[in-house]
């Protein structure tokens, strides 16, 4: 999910197991980031379950971060990933 405040850092948020990338926006996450002026494209990554259970979660976020960092064109990567309990 693309959102605004295009800029050359990436700040990319990663829902844990049991929920979904809308989440960020339902809870005010997103919304608190684009209230201010920083220059960073917020993205959403929602890798699903499979790779949680399988144990590749790390290297199937990796790629996922890395593929989404080059299609905003940023030069930086800043990662949250909530892993819910």
């Amino acid at each position: 999910m693309a959102l605004s405040n295009v800029g050359d850092t990436l700040l990319v948020m990663v829902p844990g197991v049991g929920m979904t990338a809308a989440d960020f926006q339902a809870q005010g996450l997103v919304g608190a980031v684009l209230d201010y002026p920083w220059p960073v494209t917020v993205r959403t990554i929602d890798p699903g379950l499979d790779p949680y259970l399988d144990g590749s979660i790390d290297t199937h976020l990796l790629d996922r971060i890395g593929a989404t960092q080059r299609s905003a064109g940023a030069n930086r990567v800043c990662s949250l990933i909530w892993r819910r309990g």
